[in-house]
């Protein structure tokens, strides 16, 4: 029993030892922080270009709404959990806040329902 146990611990050591080098190796080269950090830095881009195409659209959706003077329920509620409330999360600036404040403020329009009347062709 002894002996399958001292075995046993032999081929643990034997396969332990070279994968804790290994990872050794692995966490303190150069390359493999230089990943990390590229991965990183790609993130943070994505991260930033999204940003910015969410300012964009918002700035331009929210003057839109504030110049017309009103915004139906629709609009309003796209424009507040699709957008806004992404941008927020991902950390936007005041510059949106104030104008969704004003948005806020924006009666809300009572919405058109539109008749579709179809039309007869008559072929003769």
């Amino acid at each position: 029993m002894g002996l399958i146990n001292m075995t046993q611990h032999t081929l643990n050591v034997e396969i332990l030892e070279p994968l804790i080098i290994f990872i050794s190796a692995l966490v303190a080269s150069s390359g493999f922080w230089l990943y990390v950090m590229k991965k990183t830095e790609g993130r943070d881009l994505v991260r930033r270009l999204v940003l910015g195409l969410a300012h964009d659209r918002l700035m331009f959706l929210s003057m839109q709404y504030i110049k017309k003077g009103t915004i139906s329920k629709d609009e309003y509620e796209n424009l507040c959990m699709f957008l806004y409330e992404p941008y927020k999360e991902l950390l936007g600036n005041g510059t949106i806040s104030r104008l969704m404040l004003e948005v806020d403020r924006l009666p809300i329009a009572q919405e058109r329902t539109r008749t579709v009347t179809k039309e007869k062709n008559n072929v003769e």
